[in-house]
C-alpha cells in the first residue's frame, strides 16, 4: 500500500510541475485518464490541453495533498490543496502501472 501511496504522490507532484511548466498536453496525455481528457474537451468545446492551459496553470502552483490517501484496489482518493486555497479531492486510477487522474471534484 505505501507504493501506490508514494506513487500516487508522484502523480500529484508530476501535475504541479507540468502546471507549472505550462504544459497542458502532458497533463492531458500521461496525468489524466483518457475518460478525463475526453470529458474535460467535451464540456469546454476545445481541446484538453487549452482548457487546462487556460484554468491550471501558474509559474508559481503548489499543490499539496491535505489528507491521507486511500487506496482500494486499482482505485485511490487524494485530497489536494491548491495555492489559493481551493481544496478538490482527486480520483486517481492505476492504469498500466501507473495512475492517473480520473475526475477532480472541487470541495
Amino acid at each position: 500500500m505505501r507504493a501506490d501511496e508514494g506513487a500516487i504522490l508522484g502523480t500529484v507532484d508530476a501535475l504541479q510541475s507540468a502546471s507549472r511548466r505550462g504544459d497542458g498536453a502532458a497533463i492531458c496525455r500521461e496525468l489524466f485518464t483518457p475518460r478525463l481528457a475526453r470529458s474535460i474537451a467535451a464540456a469546454a468545446k476545445h481541446s484538453c490541453a487549452a482548457e487546462v492551459r487556460r484554468t491550471l496553470f501558474s509559474p508559481d502552483t503548489s499543490i499539496s495533498v491535505q489528507r491521507d490517501v486511500r487506496v482500494t484496489g486499482a482505485r485511490a482518493t487524494a485530497v489536494i490543496r491548491e495555492q489559493n486555497g481551493n481544496v478538490s479531492t482527486l480520483s486517481l486510477r492505476r492504469d498500466g502501472g501507473r495512475w492517473r487522474i480520473d475526475a477532480v471534484t472541487p470541495r
